[in-house]
């Protein structure tokens, strides 16, 4: 009897997903969340995300503190002044439709959308929210300061610590009292020993959040460099041709792969606040 030829098949339990850590692809499986177990996870993550105190001392006034400036932005192929020299040639021969042509893509160039920035930075603002604030203001805020980054230390730790398994035969850690090796597999050892480590922590949020958010053309049709590397489920050490493994980048800021959306873009900030999570391993 041929076997059924189903539409969808998927896998119970856990997605295969990959970590670049140190220039290593490293392979690991997060959960798949129920439904109750989703909820959970998404309170928590949003409040990460959205911080009370960094709004305290992130929101602009009317004024110049709102201002814009154009960013300069490439415009998109092919280029309007080969397009430009191929016409006048082809107009020698009486032939008008590519003139018709490079007249509607240089509309399009003009219509183009510019990237923008504030013309103040977000550190300035900081600052600048900062001097204003009275002393009973600054303490308020410093306590939420403190409660935010207490929550996202337990939070990371407690998600990573039930979602997140490394495979075994990748990391491992030698006690330097005794000399022996310790595999690193449980989503508690992986919290451990890179608790300080904001961006890898980061990371494996981030992961977690998108193997149970997005579709799996969503996944696949990410830009970025880890995204093609978690739908692939790379065995190989992230290499350069002249220099071999190569250390990972940080962590995007928010924005970054908007193709993954924001939220994916920036959970490593989770980790971030509180700027060492010394708290998560405690």
């Amino acid at each position: 009897m041929a076997a059924k030829d189903f539409k969808i098949r998927t896998r119970r339990g856990t997605f295969p997903v990959t970590l670049a850590i140190d220039g290593y692809a490293i392979e690991a499986t997060v959960t798949r969340l129920t439904i109750d177990e989703y909820g959970a996870f998404m309170r928590g993550f949003s409040r990460t995300q959205d911080q009370h105190a960094d709004r305290l001392v992130s929101m602009r006034v009317p004024g110049e503190e709102q201002e814009r400036r154009e960013l300069a932005a490439e415009a998109p192929a092919p280029d309007a002044d080969a397009l430009g020299a191929y016409a006048e040639a082809v107009a020698l021969y009486k032939d008008d439709r590519l003139t018709t042509l490079l007249a509607a893509y240089q509309v399009l160039v003009a219509a183009w959308p510019r990237p923008e920035a504030f013309v103040i930075g977000d550190a300035e603002i900081r600052r600048r929210r900062l001097v204003e604030m009275t002393a009973a203001e600054r303490a308020a805020y410093e306590r939420q300061r403190d409660d935010d980054e207490t929550f996202s230390a337990a939070f990371i730790a407690e998600m990573l610590t039930k979602h997140l398994r490394i495979l075994p035969g990748q990391i491992v850690e030698e006690d330097p009292e005794t000399g022996e090796d310790h595999e690193i597999t449980s989503g508690a050892d992986f919290v451990r020993l890179y608790g300080a480590r904001r961006e890898v922590l980061g990371q494996a949020l981030a992961l977690l959040y998108r193997e149970n958010t997005l579709s799996e053309a969503a996944k696949n049709g990410s830009s970025s460099p880890r995204a093609s590397q978690t739908s692939s489920h790379a065995r190989e050490p992230i290499t350069t041709p002249e220099r071999g493994p190569s250390p990972e980048a940080p962590a995007p800021n928010a924005g970054s792969e908007p193709s993954v959306t924001n939220a994916t873009a920036t959970a490593s900030n989770a980790a971030t606040s509180s700027g060492s999570m010394a708290a998560a391993t405690a």
